[in-house]
């Protein structure tokens, strides 16, 4: 599933979590994200977002919820100073 609102397409994600099947599938999430998040000693983005899919998952009780990870980030380009447009794809469940 495409998440390509930006600044962020956080408000999207509940329905996204709840658009997926029982099996799960991927979410392909886009957000601008300060530099110093996604450094590769921080990685405090990827984390803080892989956290919130996994609890949306919980709160909808879907059977993949325990079973959430990054498995790709892209910096896409500069947004504005220290900010880049980023892409990550979470895997939910499955493969």
């Amino acid at each position: 599933m495409l998440l390509g609102l930006i600044p962020s397409s956080e408000r999207a994600w509940p329905a996204a979590v709840g658009l997926l099947r029982d099996t799960g599938g991927m979410l392909h999430i886009h957000g601008n994200v300060s530099e110093e998040d996604i450094q590769p000693a921080s990685d405090t983005w990827q984390e803080a977002v892989v956290h919130r899919i996994r609890m949306l998952a919980r709160e909808q009780s879907r059977p993949w919820a325990e079973d959430v990870r990054a498995v790709y980030l892209s910096r896409v380009k500069t947004y504005a100073p220290f900010v880049m447009h980023c892409v990550l794809d979470v895997q939910c469940g499955g493969k």
